[in-house]
Parts: structure tokens; C-alpha cells; sequence
């Protein structure tokens, strides 16, 4: 039986989430790594970090939902999480 857990996995999906984090915070909320720092408390290393995949914490996404500020900033955001997950990285 072929393990579900990988660290190539892992490593892929975390990429995919910052990757998205970061075209979401340039593309459709307009700001900088400085002033998203500025609105969550979150040092800019850390916010940089997690862009760039090298965080896995996932906890980080509700900090590029809670600076939505209109209801479709929102679902593009869901929309494009949900998109990752359905990826299915538990079937490569």
C-alpha cells in the first residue's frame, strides 16, 4: 500500500498555498507584504516565509481572509483553496 503522507507532497502543497496567498494579496487586494504586516501584527519575514512555501502553517490564511473587504474578494480566495484541495494529493 503506497503511503499518503509525503514530504515532496507536503512541500508541493504548502508552495501551492503561499503561491496563492501571495497573487491573492498583490492581485486582488492591492497591498504590499508591509502594509498586510501592518494590519495583522504578523512580521513581514514570516508573511514572506509563508508566501514563499517555507511555512506550513496554515493558520496564516485567515489573516489574507479577515483583510477581504468585499464578499467577492472573499470567494476568490475560497475559491482558489478550494481549488488546491481538490487537487488531491493523497491520488499522485
Amino acid at each position: 500500500m503506497k503511503r499518503k503522507y509525503s514530504n515532496v507532497k507536503q512541500h508541493k502543497f504548502m508552495l501551492e498555498f503561499g503561491s496563492l496567498c501571495s497573487f491573492f494579496r498583490k492581485e486582488i487586494l492591492h497591498i504590499t507584504l508591509r502594509e498586510l504586516s501592518n494590519k495583522s501584527g504578523v512580521p513581514i519575514p514570516t508573511l514572506s516565509s509563508f508566501e514563499l512555501g517555507r511555512s506550513s502553517n496554515l493558520r496564516f490564511l485567515y489573516i489574507y481572509l479577515v483583510s477581504c473587504e468585499t464578499e467577492s474578494q472573499k470567494n476568490i480566495l475560497i475559491s482558489g483553496i478550494d481549488q488546491i484541495l481538490e487537487r488531491g494529493y493523497n491520488y499522485d
